[in-house]
């Protein structure tokens, strides 16, 4: 069974867009349909599910120090 997760555009920084799997969290310059590190089947999530993406992102660099 494929295992699914999201593209998160990332857009900070001036720097040009780069996408973030929802499951592994690798970072790609194009939202391919399979993410290349972890494997899974990749969809697009808009505003209100990126939210909570980036504020649990948040929450891990808290826990790491950052």
């Amino acid at each position: 069974m494929a295992r699914k997760a999201s593209w998160f555009l990332n857009n900070i920084f001036g720097d040009p867009d780069e996408y973030i799997c929802s499951r592994c969290k690798a970072v790609s310059r194009q939202p391919y349909d399979f993410c290349p590190e972890c494997g899974s089947r990749m969809t697009f999530v808009w505003d209100d599910e990126e939210e909570d993406f980036w504020d649990q992102m948040e929450d891990m660099d808290e826990e790491d120090g950052f």
